[in-house]
């Protein structure tokens, strides 16, 4: 029961993977005869094995061992595997063990073989049926519901903004727009059921805040990467001047501007979760979005070393995630990390070839306001920016009945994951989207090879 119960702490706000009143009961029947009811029971015994592997995953960290815990259990479970025929006889059990394995092998980083097994169980397109709503608990009705729309993000940017040949089409603007407006529509749901208090002394954050809120901002940072390696190309295609010319002309200040502010506010819930022991070992989900933000912030600071150059704390704090994770024996980790490493050292060289210096071309911590300021006294009525972009969006009323709006501060975006706002407003995306309308008809892509 141990077990089971750490399988529910660990996934059973987000995930279903066994129905806890029924499996009880045939838990207690089993007990009662476990050889006879090894061979009467068999999909559940299989279930009950990949569980209790599970289980023993989620609380179990030891550096020192070369498999994960329970990985025998899971094997001997895939060894009593019967054939697809005999799984149709029981679909929903069957559904559940796959679902099971399927998130096993993603922890060990055996993607294929989770892919796979997540195929077989359940295809998103096939579920007609409304979410379920759990009358005992409004907040966990709300945690399935952002997971599942959040993850319906994530699944149209990495089936349209990204391709399998590692080429490029355009259609991903439209697609990163959609994936904007779709974030920004799961905000306010995230605010109002799992806001996250302030850092400062007696501030905490739970498990399952903290997972929502970085699984919100990286579908942010993956839907706006392609901008950044795409203003990473322009840099090392063009002049100084003529990458820092389009850099404040366009939109693309604002699109990489936001991408660095989910990233830096993964580095922030990260830390709180370190800091209450509460970083999730098995699970990849927290080693995943640790080196979204590190790749992000990584090249970031190679185009735009002014920004950081005062502040180097959220990838430290990222690099310290994965140590964390490297020292409980997780594997993944310890490869995530060395990429990040080796991506760093290429960004080093590419800095100097880039001759990236904290000057006046380039946004700071300080010249940040100044930016969007100066980006909204070019409005398209004057003829100088190309883009169809709705700038009084920008703009964020004052507390009080009655205030003026003022001007959305940049700097707070990207320096407010200090702050308690540790969430995006959702008008914030929807204008930034907005921005992206005429974004094909512009000349900024046109020197970069896109398939198209």
């Amino acid at each position: 029961m141990f077990l089971l119960n750490a399988v529910n702490f660990h996934a059973g706000q987000v995930y279903h993977l066994f129905d806890d009143a029924s499996f009880t009961q045939q838990l207690y029947s089993f007990y009662s005869n476990p050889a006879e009811m090894v061979d009467e029971m068999k999909l559940w015994y299989i279930h009950f094995l990949i569980l209790i592997a599970l289980g023993k995953s989620f609380i179990v960290c030891d550096a020192q061992v070369t498999s994960p815990p329970g990985a025998d259990l899971f094997i001997h479970a895939v060894q009593l595997m019967p054939e697809t025929t005999y799984l149709i006889q029981d679909f929903i059990t069957s559904s559940e063990i796959l679902c099971c394995m399927a998130l096993y092998y993603l922890a060990v980083d055996s993607r294929v073989s989770a892919y796979d097994k997540i195929g077989q169980a359940i295809q998103d397109d096939d579920i007609t049926a409304p979410l379920p709503v759990f009358a005992e608990s409004e907040q966990r009705t709300a945690a399935m519901a952002i997971q599942i729309g959040l993850s319906r993000v994530m699944s149209v940017v990495m089936n349209s903004v990204y391709r399998r040949d590692g080429s490029r089409n355009l259609s991903f603007i439209s697609s990163t727009q959609k994936a904007l407006r779709s974030v920004a529509g799961v905000s306010q749901d995230l605010a109002t059921h799992f806001s996250l208090p302030s850092t400062g002394p007696g501030g905490g954050v739970s498990r399952i805040s903290g997972h929502l809120n970085i699984f919100y901002h990286q579908c942010i940072v993956v839907a706006t990467r392609p901008f950044l390696f795409a203003f990473l190309e322009k840099r090392l295609a063009s002049s100084e001047e003529e990458a820092s010319a389009q850099f404040w002309k366009d939109p693309i200040g604002h699109i990489l501007m936001i991408g660095i502010e989910s990233s830096k506010r993964i580095s922030t819930i990260l830390r709180l979760l370190k800091d209450q022991h509460l970083i999730e070992t098995f699970l990849p989900f927290e080693i995943e979005s640790a080196f979204s933000a590190g790749t992000y912030l990584a090249i970031a600071e190679a185009n735009f070393p002014s920004i950081f150059k005062d502040d180097s704390s959220p990838l430290q704090t990222i690099t310290e995630t994965l140590d964390v994770l490297v020292a409980r024996g997780n594997a993944a980790a310890r490869g995530r990390l060395s990429e990040l490493e080796h991506l760093r050292r290429i960004l080093g060289e590419t800095g100097q070839l880039l001759s990236c210096e904290a000057d006046s071309r380039w946004p700071s911590a300080q010249t940040l306001p100044m930016m969007d300021s100066a980006t909204r006294s070019r409005r398209p009525s004057e003829g100088t920016v190309t883009v169809g972009c709705n700038w009084e969006a920008f703009q964020t009323p004052q507390a009080g009945d009655g205030s003026m709006a003022v001007e959305m501060d940049l700097v707070d975006w990207v320096e407010g994951a200090s702050t308690e706002k540790l969430h995006s407003q959702p008008h914030h995306l929807n204008a930034i989207a907005e921005c992206l309308d005429s974004w094909e008809s512009t000349s900024w892509l046109d020197s970069l090879s896109y398939d198209v």
